[in-house]
This record gives structure tokens, C-alpha cells and sequence, in this order.
């Protein structure tokens, strides 16, 4: 995830290793929350800050729709 938030991995790639580690691995949603909220404040994650909580809206949005099919 932090691949993403540097802008090296596309979302959508993402969004399929988080599916996988839900589905196949019985990662919980609130473990992946935990990561994503970690990156919110990791200050080793040098991307601007506005930029950083834009690509982590999009994530949790997607957290919030995978929350309805589980």
C-alpha cells in the first residue's frame, strides 16, 4: 500500500492483493484499516500531505464497498 501512496502501484492493483488477503489469506478489513491508517501518519512516507490523504480516501472508500459483500 505504501507503493501506492508514493504513486508507484496502481489502485487498482491494490484493490486486487486487498481482495486476495480478505478472501484467501482471512485478512480482516479492520488489519487493513490499521495499515492504511498508519501510512496517514507515517512521517517516512515522503509524499505531500494533501496527496497522501487523497490516495487513502480512495482506499477506504473501497474498504467501505468491500464491507457490504462480507
Amino acid at each position: 500500500m505504501e507503493s501506492y501512496i508514493l504513486g508507484r502501484t496502481r489502485l487498482e492493483v491494490i484493490k486486487g492483493r486487498v481482495r486476495r488477503a480478505v478472501e484467501s489469506y482471512g485478512v480482516s478489513l479492520e488489519d487493513i484499516r490499521a495499515v492504511v491508517s498508519s501510512l496517514l501518519v507515517d512521517p517516512l512516507v515522503d509524499v505531500p500531505r494533501e496527496l497522501r490523504e487523497e490516495r487513502i480516501r480512495l482506499l477506504t472508500d473501497f474498504l467501505r464497498q468491500l464491507e457490504g459483500k462480507w
